[in-house]
């Protein structure tokens, strides 16, 4: 697992790619770079109510923060459960 980024998360990858520091998105989201830096990290996850000011920040949808891919398996069963 790659520990600069999130399991199941890609704000890194969007962050990077819409050109901001840590601290220019913590600014934009309202919140201190550490969070940044803890959501990309996986110490911690964002709010839901900072999904969408998150997903705005970065030009993308509250969908494309995850990386569904990464939670394949548990989506799956969970998926297998409910059905």
């Amino acid at each position: 697992m790659n520990a600069a980024r999130a399991p199941g998360m890609n704000i890194r990858a969007l962050r990077k790619r819409a050109g901001l520091s840590q601290a220019a998105l913590a600014a934009k989201v309202g919140v201190v770079r550490a969070a940044v830096s803890f959501w990309e990290a996986g110490v911690q996850y964002p709010s839901a109510a900072k999904l969408p000011l998150l997903a705005a920040a970065l030009g993308c949808t509250i969908d494309d923060l995850y990386d569904i891919a990464a939670f394949g398996q548990e989506i799956n069963a969970h998926a297998a459960d409910v059905h």
